[in-house]
């Protein structure tokens, strides 16, 4: 892998494209072999920092000869998107919510009043001219199907396996080897979870990384032992066989040391932006909301009226998958939570630089956690969240041997989870919703959703839980 400084660009021949606000210090040519999370790992930045500096990089074709910006001075702002809250949007209000356009009016929506003449393109999507736009959180053409997902690739896993071991004894040996030389980095992507309830400038980042050395050093022992089965070449040998391309030794270690050096950058820029000082007025905001609440708690206990009649009129559509976890609401029952009654439950909305491809695939675990901010404190709606991605990801990838997206994964769950946990704007929004809960609970609407907003059914099926919607009708 070859860097160079900004002098030496003048011999670069491959053009490169970097963010337009930002002044590179150091460029990468790209070598043949090279792929993202290595390239990012060798120059001690995050997957999300590389996006960030070169926001045209396509991972799954680099080009050899290519030049990718590797460093440069970077803002929280550069981290994080700042999603609105109360639907405007624009210049000091804030982006629209994955799939809204920002309007001509300053305020968020979809269809040709939002989307067309006068769309904001920076603070949201806009129709291209000729086409039409496709919302992002439609669960029959976006959502990447879980289970598709897991069956596709454990077959082709399967079918590998039967190929190169055709003796069941040795493909036995074989998994077991694999998933011992593999946990140590199972057990190092858990780091975040040592992090709840503590400062950010407080978190050890050298505890992570130390996880990270560790778990290659397990791998590396089996790699390398002679004596088992489990080695590079055959492992390489059953991940191209399935279509999942080769690795190196070094792989999975990079996409380990990514979350930590995420944390490391973070925690720069939130120190530098102050963003620390920014929340506490609305920390404390929050405290006041939180002691209202808990003063005249009629929450789960209202005798006005029969919240149980929700279990009439709320009803699961579907089964994603025939999967009793992964329920599917119709987007116009009753509920407070379906969008259509105005909840602020959209899905993945926030997180696009850290998301990336996987802001589909985490969607039922984006809505459970905009329920949580209505209803139950923002630390444990943070640490279900993380949980209920990671089961995402086990329910899409937990193959033996596993497969390289289950880590992928697992990364870009702890990433989101490290975001949503200190930044501003989640804090804004969870301090939104209970203000919308607090203004919404005792009132008795034709749908009766607000009146019974975080009661009991609320609470078992859609708080802190992986759900779905339908698309809008």
């Amino acid at each position: 892998m070859k860097s160079f400084k900004v002098a030496q660009l003048l011999l670069a021949l491959v053009p490169f494209t970097i963010a337009s606000d930002i002044t590179c210090e150091q460029f990468y040519t790209v070598q043949t072999d090279d792929y993202c999370y290595g390239i990012s790992a060798e120059n001690g930045i995050s997957l999300t920092k590389l996006k960030i500096l070169n926001p045209n990089i396509n991972c799954d074709n680099l080009i050899s000869g290519s030049s990718l910006c590797v460093k440069a001075n970077l803002h929280y702002s550069d981290y994080v998107n700042y999603v609105t809250v109360d639907g405007r949007c624009g210049e000091g209000l804030g982006n629209c919510p994955a799939g809204q356009c920002c309007g001509i009016n300053g305020y968020c929506g979809t269809g040709d009043e939002y989307c067309g003449t006068g769309c904001q393109s920076e603070f949201g999507h806009c129709y291209i001219p000729g086409t039409t736009m496709m919302k992002r959180n439609n669960v029959n053409d976006n959502m990447v199907n879980i289970d598709d997902q897991y069956t596709e690739t454990k077959e082709k896993v399967d079918d590998a396996m039967d190929h190169l071991f055709p003796d069941d004894k040795k493909a036995e040996e074989f998994r077991k080897n694999s998933e011992y030389a593999l946990s140590g980095f199972d057990d190092a992507m858990t780091f975040s979870e040592s992090n709840d309830g503590v400062d950010l400038k407080n978190i050890n980042t050298e505890e992570c990384k130390a996880k990270c050395d560790a778990a290659l050093a397990q791998f590396e022992d089996v790699i390398n032992d002679p004596s088992n089965n489990f080695n590079l070449e055959s492992y390489n040998k059953v991940l191209q066989l399935s279509d999942q391309g080769t690795i190196d030794k070094k792989y999975y270690y990079n996409i380990c040391i990514n979350q930590c050096n995420l944390l490391d950058e973070f925690k720069e820029v939130y120190a530098n932006d102050n963003i620390a000082e920014n929340i506490k007025p609305v920390k404390e905001e929050i405290q006041q909301i939180e002691e209202l609440s808990n003063s005249t708690d009629s929450l789960r206990k209202r005798a006005a009226f029969d919240c149980s009649k929700k279990e009439t009129y709320i009803t699961v559509h579907h089964y994603m998958n025939n999967d009793k976890d992964l329920p599917v609401y119709d987007a116009n029952d009753g509920s407070i939570f379906n969008r259509n009654t105005g909840g602020r439950v959209d899905g993945c909305s926030a997180q696009y630089k850290v998301l990336e491809d996987f802001i589909y695939f985490f969607t039922p675990a984006c809505n459970g956690h905009d329920s949580c901010y209505h209803c139950s404190k923002k630390e444990d709606c943070d640490k279900a969240f993380y949980d209920n991605m990671v089961t995402l990801c086990n329910k899409g990838y937990s193959i033996i041997p596993r497969p390289k997206a289950l880590f992928a994964c697992k990364a870009v769950a702890y990433a989101t989870k490290t975001v949503v946990q200190y930044a501003d704007f989640a804090f804004d929004g969870y301090k939104w919703d209970h203000e919308f809960v607090e203004r919404n609970k005792g009132k008795n609407t034709k749908e009766f959703a607000s009146y019974c907003v975080c009661d009991d059914y609320d609470m078992k099926h859609f708080v802190s839980k992986n759900y779905h919607f339908t698309p809008d009708n």
